[in-house]
């Protein structure tokens, strides 16, 4: 197949375009315009969110890009724990520590601020809010969540 020729993908080829913090894409090749296009290249996020080090603001937003594949998790009691639902709060301590527990979900210090987590998964189990997986397993403020 002859190789067409496109102006607006010549003037990208081979520049690299900054996504969030360390990451970059870039056009490396193409096959001709917009009519030509029968398969898109597979995306790959790594191995998903599992800290809690980095901005409360950040890892919001991971949780909602990541959704559903790889996914934002965590571990607790030896037990991975993936993350559906969260939403930034104003609170502070210990990356990692939890500092609440209850009816508002799973309060957890970030690096900066801290997240209200609303629905998670346990390994093995399904979908269920924060306040459904604490009346089976309760979690006291000060536990620690991570890798």
């Amino acid at each position: 197949m002859a190789h067409c020729y496109v102006e607006a993908a010549e003037r990208i080829l081979d520049k690299e375009f900054p996504v969030l913090d360390k990451g970059f894409v870039r056009l490396v090749d193409y096959l001709g315009g917009d009519e030509r296009i029968v398969q898109a290249a597979r995306v790959s996020y790594g191995r998903g969110t599992r800290t809690f080090r980095e901005d409360a603001a950040l890892i919001e937003r991971k949780i909602r890009a990541f959704n559903p594949q790889p996914g934002a998790s965590t571990a607790t009691r030896n037990a991975a724990l993936k993350i559906w639902r969260a939403s930034m709060i104003a609170a502070g301590g210990a990356p990692g520590t939890i500092l609440e527990a209850g009816p508002k979900g799973i309060i957890v210090a970030c690096g900066s601020g801290a997240l209200a987590v609303q629905a998670v998964q346990p390994a093995g189990s399904k979908r269920m809010t924060a306040a459904a997986f604490l009346a089976g397993r309760p979690l006291p403020p000060g536990t620690r969540l991570g890798h």
